[in-house]
């Protein structure tokens, strides 16, 4: 598994790569803030640590084979945020992404894995502190193989799984 480590260094990075994202879709200037006020009354009350993993209620939306986060979703990951800056004992979290069976497997993996470094660029310009590795599965974790719509839906996915939590 390709493990990459991002550092509090990348941050004017991820600033970057979200205000070219907005621009491109047509979202105008894209604000530097911590962006947690924005979400503060509409926060998803699901978004909880339970044993390895950061457990969230929704899928985060990107824009069709692309790693660009849709607005859809900041909600979501602006709850994440808010779980890893109130819980200093997590110390790593691996970001793994993971897509469906549609395209070609090598297109999918590394699909997947930049999905994961969007993500984690969204994390850390947001605030988080914590050591973030990223991966990308592509299509080799399914959660389920039938043609439907919602199996498709189902693999396509982000998962945050924790790491070492710091000795107290």
């Amino acid at each position: 598994m390709e493990l990459r480590m991002f550092k509090t260094e990348v941050t004017t990075l991820a600033i970057a790569m979200m205000t070219i994202s907005m621009v491109a879709l047509g979202c105008g200037a894209a604000s530097t803030s911590t962006g947690m006020e924005t979400a503060a009354n509409s926060e998803p009350d699901d978004v909880h640590v339970e044993g390895d993993h950061i457990e969230i209620p929704d899928t985060i939306h990107f824009a069709n084979d692309s790693n660009v986060i849709l607005d859809e979703s900041h909600t979501l990951l602006d709850s994440v945020v808010r779980v890893l800056r109130g819980n200093g004992s997590i110390a790593r979290v691996y970001i793994v992404g993971h897509t469906d069976d549609a395209g070609e497997e090598t297109h999918n993996v590394e699909l997947s894995r930049t999905r994961a470094d969007a993500v984690a660029a969204y994390l850390l310009a947001h605030g988080v502190t914590q050591e973030l590795h990223t991966a990308g599965k592509g299509e080799s974790e399914s959660l389920c193989s039938d043609d439907a719509q919602e199996c498709g839906y189902r693999n396509r996915r982000v998962e945050f799984i924790i790491a070492a939590p710091v000795e107290e």
